[in-house]
């Protein structure tokens, strides 16, 4: 049988913001499901240079200048919703999460105090003769003897490095002492210099802490911005006061009736998506926001904090759900009947809501980063529980029921998975999964050097940002396995996701957006 023909019609997932079915106008698409439904034949092989690359834009920032929202496409325009960053001269000071982890800084509560202090004396007392194959060795010996499974997940890597790095590492106790004055502003170099003599350091770690301290100070302005598809030319930049919130900020827009609306450090913006003139903003209750807006049947719903709808029109407050604690998931919708749903993975359980009055229909066990995948009346997450993991929904509007769960332990769980007919595919913690859409029957795992970043899929093909950033890989999807077609080097970002709209790819990078022609035998208008 062939599961990629077995695709349910696309009505049942029509969204009232959505605009043609061959933009990308939101995040994970027009339907919400990280699925073009309609464009263009695109290329099954790519030579040996690759898609044609059309354009790269001017300098936009991302990362800790920047953020990691990805880029969405309506008609002829291009926007993406960044937090831009800049360093200016100051004479002030201050140690703030980006010089944290230019030190090497690393949350470790989960070790404990008495092993945290037994990491640190042994790695500081290291030989210096201890080299190579020897020191590796040492290193996997003490993380294997000392860490469970799932620190060993998050951790090995860090603590393997602190191995080689030996007497060069700042202690863990030092660590302690800059986190109690993180984000203080010291008025002056001086000011900063006498607070560091006071403290005990070694003097290499005194050195190590002045020269993190940059002479400059971080300022932001939220910024939507506006590019032609076509040229890569930027049209316009809606701009307003933001507050420095670094690589936090990394929300993506929606297009909707005219409007781009999108999240920035603090607020939550409403733009003419011609003129790129701001309508409306309204502050947001959580600075520094990871997930993406939903405009659905007049609302725009946010998670920030907690789940929270605004009127699309005037930005005024329509509920909120303070109880409702949500993280970088992003909401989505689900269709039944002529009746809408807003569905929210929060922290800790999957949240089905009236998008009118925010009145809870149903709640289920689930909960973490990852935005759901709707196809019809059946859902899929990955949580970021352990004895949860992957699971399988078939929706309801009063009684939803569990299909499956596949527990696993993972040290990512943020990507987005997508179903294609009768099967879902999640590609995530460099692993991809294949598994039975009715019955979570595993089908087949393979290892695809992918994470956070969530795949997307056009005329039958997966685009995965792929080998910490620096591959885009295209796949076809089948129940055998993923069969790789075609891997391009493109130095992206590795968390943002691509876009595809027709049959440009837009991908993010360092310190710009670039675009491909990915279309088979044609080249599109430049």
């Amino acid at each position: 049988m062939n599961h990629l023909l077995r695709l349910i019609p696309l009505a049942s997932f029509a969204f009232a913001a959505a605009a043609s079915d061959a933009d990308w106008n939101q995040w994970r698409g027009p339907n919400r499901n990280g699925v073009l439904p309609v464009g263009p034949k695109l290329a099954d092989v790519w030579s040996s240079d690759g898609p044609r690359q059309l354009w790269e834009s001017d300098p936009i920032p991302a990362n800790d200048l920047g953020g990691h929202g990805s880029a969405v496409v309506a008609g002829d325009k291009v926007y993406m919703s960044v937090v831009w960053h800049e360093d200016i001269p100051s004479d002030t000071r201050v140690i703030d999460d980006l010089v944290m982890r230019k030190l090497g800084a690393r949350g470790v509560d989960s070790l404990g105090a008495d092993l945290v202090r037994e990491l640190d004396e042994t790695v500081l007392n290291l030989s210096p003769r201890l080299r190579g194959d020897k020191l590796q060795e040492t290193a996997e010996k003490w993380v294997e003897e000392h860490l469970d499974k799932k620190q060993k997940l998050s951790l090995a890597d860090y603590i393997i490095s602190r191995f080689k790095k030996g007497r060069k590492n700042i202690p863990f106790a030092d660590f302690a002492k800059l986190e109690q004055i993180q984000g203080k502003v010291f008025p002056d170099d001086a000011a900063f210099r006498a607070w560091v003599d006071t403290q005990g350091f070694s003097e290499f770690v005194k050195g190590e802490v002045v020269r993190a301290v940059p002479p400059t100070k971080r300022v932001a302005q939220d910024t939507i911005v506006c590019l032609s598809l076509q040229t890569g030319k930027i049209l316009w930049k809606a701009a307003a006061p933001g507050e420095p919130k670094g690589r936090n900020c990394s929300s993506t827009p929606a297009v909707a009736e005219g409007h781009v609306y999108g999240i920035g450090s603090t607020h939550l913006y409403c733009v003419n998506a011609e003129t790129g003139k701001i309508v409306w903003s309204t502050p947001v209750k959580r600075k520094g926001v990871g997930s993406s807006p939903l405009v659905i049947d007049g609302i725009v719903v946010v998670h920030a904090n907690d789940v929270t709808a605004y009127d699309a029109k005037t930005g005024t407050l329509r509920w909120e759900h303070p109880k409702l604690r949500v993280t970088n998931s992003s909401a989505t919708a689900w269709h039944k009947d002529g009746r809408t749903f807003i569905i929210s993975n929060t922290r800790d359980s999957l949240v089905a809501m009236n998008p009118a009055d925010g009145e809870i229909q149903w709640t289920l066990a689930a909960g973490g980063d990852c935005t759901p995948a709707i196809q019809g009346d059946y859902l899929a997450v990955q949580s970021n529980s352990d004895k949860l993991g992957f699971m399988g929904f078939k929706l309801d509007v009063k009684e939803p029921r569990k299909l499956w769960n596949i527990p696993f332990l993972a040290r990512r769980t943020q990507a987005s998975p997508i179903i294609v007919g009768d099967l879902v595919y999640l590609i995530d913690d460099s692993t991809a999964r294949c598994v039975e859409l009715q019955t979570g029957k595993p089908v087949w795992k393979q290892k695809v050097q992918s994470s956070i970043t969530s795949p997307v899929m056009a005329d039958g093909k997966f685009y995965v940002i792929t080998d910490r950033g620096n591959n885009l890989t295209m796949f076809r999807p089948d129940s055998k396995e993923l069969t790789e077609l075609g891997k391009h080097r493109v130095k992206a970002l590795s968390c943002p996701s691509p876009s595809v709209a027709g049959g440009y790819m837009l991908l993010r990078q360092e310190d710009k957006l670039v675009c491909y022609d990915i279309t088979e035998g044609q080249q599109l208008a430049n």
